[in-house]
């Protein structure tokens, strides 16, 4: 038997059942001597009796000790002390409960959880992704059909799930996914299945989208998804083998991606196009006509139950989609005409399109640091570095300089005295999406002179210089937000630049960022660019598209500009109900026209979707729609 000299070996929670709560037997083979052997054969026979009598755990020290570990909630303490008797070379370990597996403490897309749903059952489900909340904590992304907003979460043992039973192709009962509780997630905060209007065919709005808030301090949320190896499952440790999720992107007709997910683990296939399908309502299996609408993709991959709300990825580290949906059928030429055989077909929720359904949310995302190297350059020459082609760099501290920044790369300019300057950067994607900082050493040689400008400098005068005032320059824009009007009425709100959103105390010359996001309605988002003046200061103006539809608009809208200097600003606008200046209510001036002038935020008037009836993937079970919706 191999020596355990270490509590924290897996191998050991088993040995505590042996003998816990048994018989004793009145006379134990291994006659105790009073120095324990602590190897050979000797030592093998007192180790086995001593698992017999109930022992957690049997080691040595360096100290020539046998090292014995027990649980002392369990009535197997008096047994194991009459095998080690008289014994002097014995160390106790007194454990206040058995000895556990050691619980992964990083969590990764791919990886199943567990619903509570009263008593002893359980709904079983997927992680897509990991993710950052509103206000920069951990959070993950899955399916909204999964769970409803305010259910708590847990995860599953991994070595659990079904991937790692060998059953994932069976047509299993429901009753057979069973599953092992790890330790506690989160709790839902988000879930929407279907579009806003759940059974409108709404391809604005259509997705199958959950938010999990993680709850449990103890894990750390990991951007990346499991791949479900033998290293993961070796060791309970789903992020032991997995793919590191960079960037969000868009599933294409024809590539290759993969899936991860409880029940059949990693699985490639193509993607055969974009789709808008609807999803039996679980609610109401027998009616055909309670679809929800999903805006994604339909792929060849194979899925079963429980691998709803997964993840799907690419080997670049893309990630693309949330398992929504699945089918069996054949590929066919015309109906009555198609191939032999039937195959798995799945339909994925578009991950960017889902995302913006729950504002404030954002994929988590691994940064590479900023590269840039340490260098000796002249007083007022350029020092460039790079970051990744969809990464941004920012200063981590005080901006140097003509600090000027762009996805992919950056640049700043080197002081004009000479000496050794330090400065140091971090990138950044999105909002909470950061690197480690990049510190890089720029040396100005003292010998060297700027280079020349194109304009000589003016020839002294004979006056003197004028005597500076008490105050030589403006002190710099104070960072702040304004919007204005904050409330607008619905008529006026439908003609141009209605609101306007200016912001100050930005680094000039840089790129601000505006978005509008509107509070749970229909109305599409609206976001823009625009250069920050020499002064710090940027403006845009925001209005709706729709003259036609003033009241479409009526609700709360939030407004974030964020620009290089600091935090992002925030603010909000509020557009009331219709009854502006205009008679006919439908806004406008008539000395123009409205619709001529883009960009604005706005909303269309929607036509129908057309939609492919599919089965959900979910731990509730599978619903067969017997028929395509009639329109």
């Amino acid at each position: 038997m191999t020596k355990r000299n270490s509590l924290r070996a897996l191998g050991l929670s088993a040995a505590i059942i042996v003998g816990a709560g048994g018989s004793i037997a009145a006379s134990p083979a291994f006659a105790a001597p009073e120095v324990l052997p602590t190897a050979g054969a000797e030592f093998k026979t007192f180790e086995n009796e001593a698992f017999e009598a109930g022992a957690a755990g049997v080691g040595t020290n360096a100290a020539g000790e046998v090292v014995l570990a027990v649980d002392e909630t369990s009535d197997s303490v008096t047994a194991v002390e009459e095998v080690v008797g008289d014994a002097t070379n014995v160390k106790y370990i007194m454990l206040n409960g058995p000895i556990e597996a050691a619980k992964q403490d990083e969590a990764v897309g791919g990886s199943g959880y567990m619903i509570p749903k009263g008593g002893a059952g359980y709904g079983l489900c997927s992680l897509a992704f990991s993710a950052w909340t509103p206000s920069g904590d951990d959070a993950f992304i899955t399916a909204g059909h999964c769970g409803e907003v305010g259910e708590n979460v847990k995860r599953s043992k991994p070595a659990s799930d079904v991937e790692f039973t060998g059953r994932e192709t069976d047509e299993m009962d429901s009753n057979d996914y069973k599953a092992t509780v790890m330790d506690d997630l989160g709790s839902f905060t988000n879930s929407q299945f279907g579009a806003k209007d759940p059974y409108a065919d709404d391809e604005k709005t259509a997705t199958d989208v959950a938010t999990i808030d993680k709850t449990n301090n103890k894990l750390k949320a990991l951007p990346a998804v499991t791949k479900w190896g033998a290293a993961a499952e070796d060791g309970n440790d789903l992020a032991a083998d997995a793919t590191v999720i960079k960037s969000v992107g868009k599933a294409k007709a024809g590539q290759t991606v993969l899936k991860s997910g409880r029940t059949t683990g990693l699985t490639d296939g193509e993607v055969l196009g974009d789709m808008v399908f609807g999803v039996g309502d679980p609610n109401y299996p027998n009616d055909t006509t309670k679809l929800r609408y999903v805006k994604g993709f339909m792929a060849t991959h194979t899925m079963r139950q429980g691998d709803s709300g997964g993840a799907w990825f690419n080997e670049k580290g893309e990630a693309l989609g949330i398992s929504s949906a699945i089918s069996i059928g054949q590929e066919c030429e015309a109906p009555g005409k198609c191939e032999d055989g039937e195959h798995d077909y799945s339909f994925v929720a578009d991950l960017e399109h889902a995302v913006n359904q729950t504002p404030g949310y954002e994929v988590k995302l691994h940064v590479d640091a900023p590269k840039i190297e340490n260098v000796t350059v002249k007083p007022g020459e350029t020092v460039s570095g790079t970051t990744e082609s969809n990464a941004k760099a920012a200063a981590a501290g005080d901006a140097p300089e003509g600090f000027k920044a762009e996805p992919g790369k950056f640049s700043f300019t080197a002081p004009d005295k000479a000496g050794e300057y330090e400065y140091a950067f971090i990138a950044q994607k999105g909002k909470h999406n950061r690197s480690e900082a990049t510190t890089v050493k720029v040396t100005v040689d003292g010998n060297a002179s700027p280079s020349p400008t194109s304009t000589p400098s003016p020839t002294a005068t004979d006056e003197p210089t004028a005597t500076p005032t008490e105050d030589p320059s403006d002190d710099p824009a104070e960072r702040a937000l304004s919007i204005d009007p904050e409330n607008i009425k619905a008529t006026d709100f439908v003609k141009k630049d209605a609101v306007t959103i200016a912001a100050s105390g930005c680094t000039p010359g840089t790129e601000a960022n505006l978005e509008v996001k509107p509070r749970g309605s229909n109305v599409t988002g609206h976001t823009d660019t625009a250069t920050v003046d020499k002064d710090g200061n940027v403006g845009f103006s925001v209005y709706g598209e729709n003259a036609d539809m003033p009241n479409a608009y009526i609700g709360d809208y939030d407004v974030t500009v964020s620009c290089d200097s600091g935090d992002d600003l925030t603010g909000s606008f509020t557009v009331t109900e219709a009854g502006g200046k205009d008679d006919d209510g439908k806004g406008g001036d008539d000395k123009k026209d409205d619709n001529k002038d883009l960009p604005r935020t706005g909303s269309e008037a929607l036509g129908s979707l057309g939609a492919a009836a599919a089965l959900i993937a979910g731990g509730a079970g599978l619903y067969v729609l017997a028929r395509r919706r009639k329109n």
